[in-house]
């Protein structure tokens, strides 16, 4: 019998794959996450050598085949459709708050039980943990879904567990934490009440390294530093033309949808010809930043000098603009994780405004292309505090 060739194997077996039943999509997503038990906590990592808490919900939904899901914590939670507790059901995704902002995620498994990668405590990284423990249990915020729940008689099994409801409010104030008698009678900080045969854990104070809930902090400063670079050279020639230089200092914040930042630069431009024609610039602005990896941004520029200087596509020369002075997007690598900050690699495209001079005809559009793009290669160094 001869052999299935693999396209078409292929060809059979990916439909098959896209109708998986509810419950093997959360088995496949929950196995994915497995996986990276024991993987030491990195911010912003998203490998078996470091990782974090969002980064592994990310990189399980995606070995598993599933939803592409945002980056961050606080995007994962705006991005999925929030349940009741009652309602939770293995591989349903659990959030946590560090003041009003969600910081930490993992994914429920239930009973009780959760699969995630703190940073702070005593054991850090991918592991297993207790929702019912008092400062999981004092930060958390809600549940959110977003794989298919799982119906009929699964359903009770996908469930199970979450009568070991604790008092989720999330508050500043619910220190205590209640839950129905469970097998676990070592509780050595709970004390038993006449009312009832629950326990009552006492409030844990926070530990002095805690940071933003899941270690992760919100603020990051990145510098850049990277060669120019372009194309498109004088007398309409084209090929790899050295450009001159940029250093660039960028502060950003992860507490909204898309990671805004503010920026400012130095760039030093050179144009290659006989007289060897250069200038200082500073841009400065505004950023936004996709899925981690692609950088918008847009703002003026300030020159040292008011002087012309010569144009990179032809002989004449050039002003620039003040506003809108430059725009441009970044891509970016993931981060390597060193001990002291993270280390990125990077690539521009950009465009700096740039008009005819006085005395000169009005920039035709090939001229004013070559005047403003401009590439940038470099590295970042990214710092979180």
């Amino acid at each position: 019998m001869k052999r299935i060739p693999v396209f078409f194997a292929l060809f059979i077996i990916l439909p098959l794959a896209a109708f998986a039943s509810p419950e093997s999509q959360r088995d496949a997503f929950i196995n994915a996450a497995k996986a990276y038990i024991g993987t030491p906590y990195v911010y912003g990592g998203t490998s078996k050598s470091g990782i974090d808490c969002s980064g592994l919900i990310y990189m399980a939904a995606r070995n598993a085949g599933l939803q592409e899901l945002p980056r961050t914590a606080a995007q994962m939670y705006q991005a999925t459709t929030r349940i009741t507790d009652a309602q939770r059901q293995k591989g349903d995704l659990v959030f946590f708050k560090a003041g009003s902002t969600v910081s930490h995620v993992g994914i429920y498994l239930g009973p009780d039980k959760f699969l995630h990668a703190p940073s702070d405590g005593a054991v850090t990284g991918v592991q297993i943990g207790q929702m019912s423990r008092p400062y999981w249990a004092r930060t958390y915020c809600g549940a959110g879904r977003f794989l298919p729940a799982i119906t009929g008689k699964a359903a009770t099994a996908a469930s199970s567990g979450n009568s070991v409801s604790t008092n989720y409010s999330g508050s500043k104030n619910s220190g205590n934490t209640s839950t129905k008698k469970t097998n676990s009678s070592s509780t050595g900080s709970a004390k038993k009440t006449s009312a009832s045969s629950s326990r009552t854990a006492k409030p844990a104070k926070t530990p002095k390294t805690y940071r933003s809930g899941s270690g992760r902090t919100h603020f990051a400063a990145d510098l850049q530093g990277a060669f120019d670079w372009t194309f498109l050279g004088q007398d309409g020639t084209m090929g790899f033309i050295p450009q001159g230089g940029l250093f660039r200092a960028e502060i950003r914040t992860d507490l909204w949808k898309f990671d805004p930042g503010l920026f400012a630069g130095i760039t030093y431009n050179v144009i290659p010809d006989a007289d060897f024609a250069h200038s200082v610039e500073f841009p400065m602005g505004l950023s936004v930043t996709f899925l981690d990896y692609i950088d918008l941004y847009g703002g003026v520029v300030l020159t040292m000098t008011t002087d012309p200087i010569k144009q990179q596509f032809a002989k004449k020369e050039v002003n620039t603009v003040l506003f809108p002075g430059i725009f441009g997007v970044k891509f970016m690598t993931p981060p390597i994780n060193m001990n002291f900050a993270s280390l990125v690699f990077n690539q521009d495209i950009s465009y700096t405004v740039r008009t005819a001079a006085k005395g000169y005809d009005q920039l035709e559009f090939m001229e004013a292309l070559g005047s403003g793009l401009s590439f940038s290669t470099g590295v970042t160094l990214r710092f979180k505090f």
